[in-house]
């Protein structure tokens, strides 16, 4: 079963990442043998304003503009206990795409560079994890 609606594992994530219900205007179909999910997890440096807090979430924002980005979702942590799940970052974007090649022109719009650059001072550690859908 390689082609599935993602829909309902989409929706899953985003309720997890948010605290207002999510509305997914269309569904997302595409082919999980060659799907490719990229997230990134930020820690902000202590003395970061909520200014610049809000300022990185509204360009965070704009990446959902990029042409090749299928799904876009973005929160803090979920309040889960279970001493294996990793929760002290402070905010977390997730990204579907089609496949490697749609998530490397990504890597290369200037909507993606211009975050980095304005927005890479306020972070204390960033880590990113890319997940080859099988």
């Amino acid at each position: 079963m390689k082609r599935l609606t993602l829909l309902f594992i989409v929706s899953l994530f985003a309720f997890a990442c948010q605290k207002a219900p999510v509305e997914i205007e269309e569904e997302i179909e595409t082919d999980l043998e060659d799907a490719f999910v990229h997230t990134a997890y930020f820690w902000f440096k202590e003395g970061t304003s909520q200014e610049q807090i809000e300022a990185f979430k509204a360009s965070s924002e704009r990446l959902r503009e990029i042409e090749t980005v299928q799904g876009y979702f973005a929160g803090g942590p979920a309040p889960t206990t279970r001493p294996v799940i990793e929760n002290s970052y402070d905010f977390a974007i997730a990204f579907l795409f089609k496949d490697l090649e749609a998530q490397e022109y990504y890597q290369k719009h200037q909507l993606h560079l211009d975050l980095i650059e304005n927005h890479q001072d306020i972070w204390e550690r960033v880590m990113v994890t890319d997940i080859d859908l099988e």
